[in-house]
């Protein structure tokens, strides 16, 4: 069975912060916590074996929506090594900063907190489940899937001298099994290496208010010329707490402009792309101290200079949440 990456818009590419791992007790050295319950979401994208259909008409229309309901356990796991909060060793699923890094993603590092200096963070990642289409352009005829393999490290220095700033930086090969459409067109060929720099700041307004903003930049550089691109985003998110119940809304906006003309369109690939999301958080409902339950909804749309590259996904999940 393949990871659907329209459930993957509601996991990753649609990205929600959970709060931290542990609320069973934050004394404790080892915490984990299971995530579980369901997303029901949307994928339009031509370019996804799970957002477009197999056989193709034309290239002139964007995907029709495809829908997926697929129950989901999350796992998240902490090690405080040495003195409380000191160094942090944690393996989790949470999005990682590059947008292309795929569907369900496994993180595995550590923290190290410099008092009045920075949280120094160093993380590797991996993408599982994620495909591509073989030759996303094949008219008249079915199209074949391909495994694509994603793998990845960033390093990160949050609130840097008390500031409420914070960098990361991360880097992320990619390279598609079988792309039989680096083979008939070079210029799009889909093996590369992604950058990022993310720049942040975080500012409690209130003890019940926070905001975040956040602008990143990323260059996909791609074997194939037409498939390389720069980008850049931005995004604010506010955090609001009212007793036992969290609500996180963040917005956000990005551009996306590809380095040569696309040989299919004879156009160059330029994309508008802009969203919204949402966590609603409530601790210890009907008293059960160590559980917790998490709504999530989320919805994205791109607007492409090449119609045939619009896309558009929606989520919505709930999950229950145990922390031991």
């Amino acid at each position: 069975m393949t990871f659907n990456r329209c459930v993957a818009a509601a996991l990753t590419t649609l990205v929600f912060t959970f709060p931290p791992t542990s609320f069973a007790d934050e004394e404790k050295a080892v915490s984990i916590r299971l995530d579980s319950g369901f997303i029901f979401s949307g994928s339009a994208d031509n370019l996804n074996p799970d957002g477009s259909n197999k056989y193709l008409a034309d290239l002139n229309s964007s995907a029709d929506m495809e829908y997926t309901f697929l129950p989901v356990i999350l796992p998240t796991a902490q090690w405080d090594v040495g003195q409380q909060g000191d160094v942090v060793l944690f393996f989790n699923s949470r999005r990682r900063i590059i947008d292309s890094a795929g569907g369900l993603i496994l993180n595995v590092g550590g923290s190290y907190t410099a008092a009045g200096t920075a949280a120094f963070e160093v993380n590797l990642f991996t993408s599982f489940f994620d495909e591509v289409w073989e030759n996303p352009y094949l008219i008249g005829e079915p199209r074949s899937s391909s495994d694509t393999t994603k793998y990845g490290v960033s390093l990160a220095a949050k609130d840097l001298f008390d500031s409420g700033f914070g960098l990361t930086i991360a880097y992320m090969d990619d390279d598609v099994e079988d792309d039989l459409l680096a083979e008939e067109l070079p210029q799009l060929a889909r093996d590369g290496s992604v950058y990022a720099l993310r720049a942040e700041y975080s500012q409690t307004l209130s003890p019940a208010l926070s905001l975040g903003p956040k602008l990143t930049v990323i260059k996909g550089d791609y074997d194939g010329e037409s498939s390389s691109y720069s980008m850049y985003t931005a995004s604010i998110q506010g955090t609001y707490r009212h007793g036992r119940l969290s609500i996180t809304p963040e917005i956000y906006y990005g551009n996306r402009e590809f380095d040569q003309t696309n040989p299919v369109f004879d156009r160059t690939r330029e994309e508008d792309i802009y969203g919204l999301k949402a966590m609603l958080f409530y601790r210890a409902p009907f008293g059960l101290r160590d559980w917790s339950l998490i709504t999530l909804l989320g919805y994205e749309k791109g607007e492409s200079s090449i119609e045939f590259h619009d896309t558009e996904a929606f989520s919505f999940g709930m999950f229950l949440s145990y922390s031991f």
